[in-house]
């Protein structure tokens, strides 16, 4: 995650919730690393990787389902932080 971001206290924040749930999270001079092999990687992904609601369909060529709700747990959307996954 790049230290340059447009609201750097949200990126802040959401290393710090990532911290609070056992994710360990390196400082550099440019950026933030979150290494995906730690304990806690699964959960890291899991908040960090953007979610995908599958095209489901009433029938083929119909018109899509409606979701049974509309929530989402991508932490850098939600909180407007750019990250580069590697």
């Amino acid at each position: 995650m790049p230290k340059a971001q447009r609201d750097p206290v949200a990126a802040v924040e959401m290393l710090r919730r990532l911290a609070f749930g056992g994710v360990r999270v390196y400082d550099t001079d440019t950026a933030w690393v979150v290494p995906t092999d730690q304990e806690f990687a699964a959960l890291a992904r899991e908040v960090l990787d953007v979610q995908r609601y599958p095209d489901l369909r009433q029938y083929p060529g119909g018109p899509p389902e409606r979701p049974y709700d509309a929530a989402g747990w991508t932490l850098p959307l939600q909180m407007g932080v750019h990250i580069v996954p590697r």
